[in-house]
């Protein structure tokens, strides 16, 4: 499975529980438990990803709010947790994305400018950290190298099923 979803309590709880602003800071032991839904974090345990997770936050949007511009450089990774967004080229929109997804993930780990805008379609709630990679032990290195493995697991994935669709067009 791609990705995990939340069920209807879970994120009721989130909403509860976090009392979710734009931006609000959330409770870090709270987050790295939600966290080991996410496939990035897959066969990592606590400590590792509380050490790779900087600033966690929750972050929720209105209907059509511009969550990441064109352009702009990323440096967190955003996971959807509800809701779903339009990923926009030119003015247009190319795709929808819905929970249980990552965004800008690419843009992430290249260290490039994001070349689409993401807005939210509908109400959205979403969590995102900067990525703590500064390596110090060996313990730490494998750390990162499993995170990474996974995200180009993730990505990988992402790949083959988009072809698959396209092979049917």
């Amino acid at each position: 499975m791609l990705f995990t979803t939340y069920t209807d309590s879970e994120i009721s709880l989130l909403l509860e529980v976090g009392q979710i602003k734009k931006f609000s800071q959330y409770d870090d032991d709270q987050f790295v438990q939600l966290s080991k839904k996410i496939p990035i974090f897959r066969g990592l345990s606590e400590n590792d990803i509380a050490s790779l997770m900087l600033n966690p936050k929750f972050l929720k949007f209105s209907d059509k709010d511009l969550i990441i511009k064109e352009g702009q450089l990323i440096h967190e990774i955003t996971y959807i947790l509800s809701g779903s967004v339009n990923i926009v080229m030119n003015d247009k929109i190319i795709l929808n994305v819905s929970q249980g997804n990552l965004i800008g993930l690419i843009s992430f780990v290249n260290g490039t400018k994001m070349p689409i805008s993401i807005i939210s379609k509908g109400d959205s709630v979403m969590f995102s950290f900067r990525a703590n990679m500064q390596i110090s032990s060996e313990a730490k290195s494998y750390t990162a190298y499993l995170f990474y493995k996974n995200i180009s697991k993730y990505l990988g994935n992402k790949i083959k099923n988009m072809s698959a669709k396209m092979a049917y067009v």
